[in-house]
């Protein structure tokens, strides 16, 4: 089995913080903003944000071939 192990461990390590925290970042603007519109009664930005919900779903499932298992092998995983 060969070793996939970047050499300098400690650039991958800052790399998955920066990556925890920039998706922390964006959940809590995207929630903030969420709020405020709700706050503010603008009540098209459930809609919004619903359909982007749908949208990246439907992205998920067609990216995924609707989650089939069939042929997929353990280098995929």
């Amino acid at each position: 089995m060969k070793n996939n192990l970047p050499a300098n461990k400690s650039s991958a390590s800052a790399k998955k913080w920066l990556l925890l925290l920039a998706e922390i970042a964006g959940t809590v603007v995207a929630f903030a903003i969420y709020r405020l519109a709700a706050n503010l009664s603008l009540g098209f930005v459930f809609w919004i944000y619903a359909a982007v919900t749908a949208a990246l779903t439907l992205t998920y499932l067609i990216y995924n071939r609707g989650l089939s298992r069939r042929g997929v092998t353990i280098e995929m995983l």
